[in-house]
């Protein structure tokens, strides 16, 4: 993934340096039984995000987060598990600078698929449905078009070690941090 200067400047990204370019699309794998830290890699094998998991105990609640950085440790975002009054839990991304991005809300469940969207800033959604049997997940903007798939695969060679993983397939103009 590159940064790509051709992108319409309109459009918000939680990530401009990991949008995929114009006529491409990006593989990344990602372990399906992380650690507290571990890389998302490409294709080749190369660290392409590094993912946190934190969890801290509040006085009044566990608060759960997910930090994203480059591999050499620059903030790209933060997700975090936010309680709303009346309405569950939602995960709110923001920024590496910590400025807010959008709310990924649950949207619903009809067996075997679990639903949620993620509603920008920007005014932009995006449906993220995962099938609760196979593991299978995509993402489809409001139209319907798909931004994005993942689904279990066998590990890349050069990380036998890590066990089985997610393969990441993330079509062009899309931003891979959202995924």
């Amino acid at each position: 993934l590159q940064q790509s200067s051709s992108l319409d400047e309109g459009v918000r990204f939680l990530s401009k340096r990991l949008v995929v370019p114009p006529g491409y699309e990006s593989l990344l794998y990602v372990p399906i039984e992380p650690k507290e830290s571990f890389h998302v890699w490409d294709q080749l094998g190369n660290p392409m995000i590094r993912v946190e998991l934190k969890a801290e105990d509040d006085v009044l609640r566990e608060q759960r987060r997910i930090e994203l950085m480059t591999p050499d440790g620059t903030p790209i975002a933060v997700c975090e598990n936010v309680p709303v009054p009346g309405h569950g839990n939602q995960i709110q991304l923001f920024h590496g600078n910590g400025e807010y991005f959008g709310s990924l809300v649950p949207g619903g469940r009809e067996e075997p698929w679990m639903a949620w969207t993620l509603r920008t800033l920007s005014g932009s959604e995006w449906l993220f449905r995962a099938h609760c049997n196979s593991h299978v997940m995509q993402v489809t903007d409001r139209q319907g078009k798909i931004l994005a798939i993942a689904q279990p695969t066998k590990p890349l060679e050069q990380h036998s070690d890590v066990g089985r993983m997610y393969m990441v397939r993330v079509t062009a103009q899309v931003d891979a941090s959202i995924v």
